[in-house]
């Protein structure tokens, strides 16, 4: 407050006292100006319309354009050199208080006032929380002490200090002189210097040499292209789960910028350039890649330039019920706890909602497998919500709902640390970390921060980008025989395979995943991906997810390879004639045709350049990045249903049941497939009648 009177009178004493009212109206009405300019009469390209966002991150990046501007305003009528965030927020939560928000965020209250307290630290009350059985959808008072750790809408986590270009918030590698970005002030008003040209280095090497990246592109067309290697252990589910577990512990959505390729001077553009001989784009006469930059936490924060999860980062199946109230309403029946469904022919599929199918995450149409594994966790819940039903007719739709959550939440993250992460860990790494699910109850650690890793989301976890199949088969539900395939880069947001043979697409899809192998996790992505990733019908081109991936660790500020070597305690390569011994020669050596030094490897490339140990599926840096992350998700979670002496603890019977429930289980209760494997993520093991699952108790329940 002290600091609020002197920022007041320091205005009033330089002849500069404003209402601070109409200074936000006026940056409302200069922010409402320029979004009907760039949406004619309200229309939204397919581009705009996929953008990754989520309600809240909307409110987050109109925040951000609010304070930027009312700041721009002010300076431009001579206010300088004072900290006025402080002044801007305090308007900002004022008019929110008043049940005002601002006109251009077009959004109702509630996710409103969610960012209105992140960003001023407000924290919300837990003392309804404490002692609930089920955790709150928007992951807030898991954590009693630290209510936002792991909830929607909180700044991802950094093992290492940010590499930003100017040590604040412009890409990595960038040109200094050219590198989108602005200067910026740290809450006591004084301008913030670049720490040096790269930013933080990799601590033990003494040589750190200057100069700007390769292009994203270009690293994705020499380092990473097409090589046919299925893995030998490792089915298509494998991949297919990690992408439908990455959609329920993290979302980094994306600022609300367009047309970037085409000169514009948006701060949030950060377009991919195409050389004029790439491979493949060049032959479409295309020169730049759309990107625009992430949605940036609570705009200028103290230090250097964050990212946030839209999402919680529990293992908790928000991806089928929703990270907000309002998602999870849109998705609810309102009777008998069940879910929105909608049906082909016999078969239960996705609710279709205001004209199109939707789950509980934003992305669950992205591809046929995804859309299908929402699909069977939606079909569980409904099974056992009838089942509790069933067994206590008396019980409300509310309970009924939170139950079947509550269990179906469990049955996931069984799935994640029962048999998901043994197979891209391997068992050594689960053992050493602590994942390994055990008889016996394990114990909730409340000074584990679980929020999301910025790496995690950014680098480590994408490492199943390489192990996507580009052509997808779909096999009969009995004799396991391939009766239709799908190529990946006609299907993005393509339900019709889906939906085909009368809604038996959806289990032939899934029998397909546990039957056909995946990729081999190496440096080779397919074409699909690096040509064709979201290709419009019609079209023949698409963008490129790897290039995406280089160019988002940048701009994310992603410390190097090395430093994350070093972090988990390997050595790092300081000169190219110290090649790390995971990595091949032949792979060391492209690098050093792409990078000027060691130091200047992005570390989701350098991830993919290892050679897993054998028995391993990933690289020794991703391994540890990943164990770590899961780790504490896992330990920091106050819901995670092998904990004992919480409010929403199972008890040692229901526990020991839930252990015994696989993804296996959970396709043979909700899909009309016979037999399936004994392990779903392993082509090694064989197939089983369904006859012999493990059926969920729920007189226990």
């Amino acid at each position: 407050m002290k600091k609020l009177f002197l920022i007041l009178g320091l205005l009033v004493a330089t002849g500069a006292a404003f209402d601070m009212d109409s200074v936000l109206d006026r940056a409302e009405n200069e922010l409402s100006l320029e979004l009907n300019r760039k949406l004619p009469l309200g229309s939204k390209d397919s581009v705009f319309a996929r953008k990754k966002s989520t309600p809240e991150s909307k409110v987050m990046h109109a925040y951000n354009s609010l304070i930027r501007r009312s700041l721009s305003i002010l300076k431009d009528e001579g206010v300088k050199d004072l900290d006025l965030i402080c002044l801007i927020r305090r308007a900002i939560s004022k008019r929110r208080h008043r049940g005002r928000a601002p006109g251009f965020m077009n959004q109702n209250l509630r996710p409103i006032a969610l960012v209105d307290d992140i960003c001023n630290g407000v924290n919300p009350n837990c003392s309804s929380h404490a002692n609930s059985p089920y955790r709150t959808l928007d992951g807030t008072c898991n954590n009693l002490n630290n209510p936002y750790w792991g909830a929607i809408s909180s700044a991802m986590r950094r093992w290492r200090e940010p590499a930003y270009q100017n040590g604040r918030d412009t890409p990595r590698g960038s040109n200094p002189s050219r590198a989108r970005g602005r200067k910026r002030r740290s809450r006591r008003g004084r301008r913030q210097g670049p720490r040096g040209k790269r930013g933080p280095r990799s601590r033990n090497c003494s040589q750190n040499p200057a100069g700007t990246l390769p292009n994203a592109r270009l690293v994705s067309n020499k380092f990473h292209p097409d090589c046919d290697v299925p893995d030998k252990v490792a089915t298509h589910m494998v991949a297919i789960m990690g992408q439908f577990l990455d959609h329920d512990i993290t979302l980094t959505p994306e600022d609300e910028a367009q047309d970037c390729c085409t000169g514009s001077a948006e701060e949030t553009c950060l377009p991919i350039s195409v050389g004029p001989k790439d491979s493949f784009f060049s032959n479409h006469k295309v020169k730049c890649l759309e990107f625009t930059r992430s949605v940036e936490f609570c705009e200028e924060s103290e230090g250097h330039r964050e990212q946030l999860n839209a999402i919680t980062a529990f293992v908790d199946a928000s991806n089928v019920y929703g990270s907000s109230q309002e998602v999870s309403e849109s998705l609810r029946e309102k009777s008998g706890g069940l879910l929105k469904t909608s049906s082909s022919s016999s078969y239960t599929m996705l609710p279709s909602i205001n004209g199109s199918y939707q789950a509980g995450d934003v992305r669950a149409l992205e591809n046929p497998a995804l859309c299908s594994m929402h699909t069977l966790f939606l079909r569980e819940h409904n099974r056992i919500a009838k089942a509790l039903a069933s067994k206590n007719p008396s019980l409300s739709d509310e309970v009924l709902y939170q139950q079947a959550r509550r269990i179906v939440s469990a049955e996931m993250q069984n799935v994640v640390y029962g048999e998901f992460l043994t197979v891209i860990l391997g068992q050594n790494a689960m053992n050493e970390n602590g994942l390994t699910l055990g008889s016996g109850p394990s114990t909730y650690n409340p000074k584990v921060d679980p929020s999301i890793r910025n790496v995690f989301a950014t680098a480590a976890f994408r490492f199943g980008h390489s192990m996507i199949e580009g052509v997808v088969n779909m096999v009969h539900e009995s004799t396991r025989a391939v009766k239709a395939s799908y190529k990946l880069k006609h299907n993005f947001f393509n339900t019709s395979n889906y939906l085909s043979h009368n809604g038996a697409g959806m289990e032939m899809i899934i029998g397909g995943l546990i039957s056909q192998p995946a990729q081999s996790a190496d440096r080779f992505i397919i074409p699909d991906l690096t040509n064709h990733l979201f290709q419009g019908n019609g079209s023949t081109f698409g963008t490129d997810l790897i290039a995406r991936n280089i160019q988002r660790g940048r701009e994310h500020g992603l410390a190097s390879y090395n430093a994350y070597r070093e972090f988990c305690g390997h050595q790092a390569a300081c000169s190219w004639s110290k090649k790390p011994s995971d990595v091949a020669s032949s792979t060391w050596k492209i690098l050093k045709t792409l990078y000027n030094h060691p130091n200047d490897i992005d570390v989701f490339v350098g991830g993919l350049a290892e050679t897993p140990q054998k028995g391993d599926l990933t690289g020794s840096t991703f391994q540890c990045l990943m164990a770590k992350q899961f780790q504490m998700l896992k330990e920091g979670d106050r819901y995670f249903f092998t904990h004992s002496e919480q409010a929403g603890s199972f008890t040692p019977d229901q526990r020991s049941n839930l252990l015994t429930r696989t993804l296996r289980d959970i396709i043979c209760d909700n899909t009309r497939i016979p037999e399936v494997r004994s392990n779903v993520f392993d082509a090694t093991t064989p197939f089983q009648s369904c006859t012999c699952s493990n059926s969920l108790n729920i007189k226990l329940f």
